[in-house]
């Protein structure tokens, strides 16, 4: 009987594993493409103003589009391209409660890759809709000034 059970344990770890999302690193072009997306998303353009925090972020998909509200970019300190991590997953069955999405990361002027938990700005975006799915608040954000 244990050893049934046990064989019953590793097929559903198995099964739920295969059905996880995975993480790809994506890369922005000048003209906000992103090369990496699947074909159902590889209209979509990010566009960046600089500096963020006066010229916003602007997600286009299928012909929609979403705004970050300047407010909550308050404090984006990053410079250039250079200090924006994306990436995005769609690998996963949205149904299941996490939908198609994009993270923007944007790091210090001083901040190496992977540096965002001390003082960067993360950004996540539906990628079906498009929608924000985390942003900053703007009363969070102006505290960060």
């Amino acid at each position: 009987m244990r050893a049934v059970s046990l064989a019953a344990f590793a097929v559903c770890l198995v099964a739920g594993s295969a059905h996880a999302h995975v993480d790809t690193i994506l890369t922005l072009r000048p003209d906000g493409s992103m090369p990496e997306l699947p074909a159902q998303y590889a209209n979509a353009r990010l566009q960046i103003g600089w500096p963020v925090a006066r010229k916003g972020v602007t997600l286009r998909v299928n012909g929609r589009a979403v705004s970050v509200p300047l407010c909550a970019l308050a404090g984006v300190k990053s410079r250039s391209l250079a200090q924006v991590d994306l990436s995005g997953s769609w690998y996963h069955l949205p149904r299941d409660g996490l939908p198609h999405y994009l993270m923007v990361g944007f790091r210090g002027p001083h901040q190496p890759k992977g540096g965002l938990k001390q003082e960067g700005v993360m950004l996540m975006f539906d990628l079906t809709g498009p929608a924000i799915l985390h942003a900053p608040s703007c009363a969070s954000a102006a505290g960060r000034k």
